[in-house]
């Protein structure tokens, strides 16, 4: 389940922020990736301080076991499912009253149905993108393309 086989270690890299190139519509990122050595336990959940192989800072990563990294991708395919549910359902209702007259006064149903029908869709993708990449991995990362460090898959 999930994008890739759960080990002793987790799969993903830890990366470091080197250079941003811009030209034109491209902006290119250069990374220095290093190792994550922080092995599962055996239970729960297992922090450590590792000090940044490029820039010598300290950083805090987590690592989940073997059961908790399931439960995590679990959970993250139920949130995939149930949105997927609800953007069939809510969208099936969507086209079978969109072209329905309402008397003047009338409260419209598709002011209800259009944001749960998107709604379902963004859940779906996020859910699904979240299930195939979870390593149950915790640590500083890049929000919004902010930051210095970020975690990788190998490639």
């Amino acid at each position: 389940m999930g994008k890739r086989e759960l080990g002793p270690y987790p799969g993903l890299l830890y990366a470091h922020l080197i250079d941003v190139q811009r030209g034109g519509n491209v902006k290119m990122h250069t990374f220095a990736v290093h190792p994550l050595p922080i092995a599962r336990p055996a239970k729960g959940r297992k922090a450590e301080w590792l000090r940044c192989g490029t820039c010598r800072q300290q950083l805090r990563y987590t690592v989940l076991s073997l059961a908790g990294t399931r439960a995590r991708r679990a959970a993250w395919l139920t949130v995939a499912i149930v949105g997927l549910v609800a953007a069939v359902v809510f969208g099936f209702q969507t086209f079978a009253l969109g072209g329905d007259v309402l008397e003047e006064g009338q409260e419209n149903p598709l002011d209800l149905l259009v944001p749960l029908f998107l709604g379902g869709g963004v859940a779906a993708v996020v859910g699904l993108s979240r299930w195939w990449h979870e390593d149950g991995v915790r640590g500083p990362g890049r929000l919004l393309g902010m930051g210095a460090h970020s975690l990788r898959w190998p490639k």
